[in-house]
């Protein structure tokens, strides 16, 4: 798996789970903690950690600015299950 995909594998579900909540957050008002759970994250702490990590933002910066971070998720060419 890291060898065609360049990352581990809980990086890449982090990865497709982060750009889940991209969507969620273009698309709806939820409240984060909601965006975060239905994403897959146990808790909104670790939502907000690995969000900053891969965005380079906060989620709260990000729906507020989208069209300023969304390049750093393309550059991962990654696509989330259309079953979301």
């Amino acid at each position: 798996f890291e060898e065609c995909m360049n990352m581990p594998p809980l990086e890449y579900v982090n990865l497709v789970r982060i750009q889940k909540a991209c969507d969620f957050m273009k698309k709806g008002k939820d409240a984060m903690s909601v965006i975060s759970q239905k994403v897959g994250f146990v808790s909104q702490t670790t939502f907000n950690r690995n969000f900053k990590r891969v965005v380079g933002t906060t989620p709260y910066q990000w729906k507020s600015h989208p069209e300023n971070y969304e390049g750093k998720l393309e550059n991962f060419k990654v696509s989330a299950h259309r079953g979301w």
